[in-house]
């Protein structure tokens, strides 16, 4: 590794792992790589604490939506696809799907 703007001489070696090296003891075997720690305490916190999540179930479709929007695009030769918005909004309840999502 070598980092610009920095008082490095010459190129430094690093042990690159995707392993987190400073991850509580609690974080170790939880799952993918022990993210599911982070993943369950971010969701303990919100429940005990009134915390809100940092990503929210429309946060998470605005992220997923385009990638399988993406995907269809590309299984149908590269046609525009619309993404929907999955919030409530003056035309849709909080729980119904929107109409574009057929689209």
């Amino acid at each position: 590794m070598w980092l610009a703007d920095t008082q490095m001489n010459d190129w430094a070696e690093a042990d690159w792992q995707y392993q987190r090296t400073d991850a509580p003891p609690g974080a170790r075997g939880s799952g993918h790589g022990d993210a599911d720690y982070y993943v369950h305490t971010h969701f303990r916190d919100a429940v005990r604490e009134g915390k809100p999540l940092p990503l929210d179930v429309y946060r998470a479709m605005d992220s997923t939506a385009p990638a399988i929007r993406a995907h269809d695009s590309i299984v149908e030769g590269g046609r525009l696809m619309n993404v929907p918005d999955f919030r409530p909004g003056p035309d849709r309840k909080a729980g119904e799907m929107p109409d574009s999502v057929s689209i």
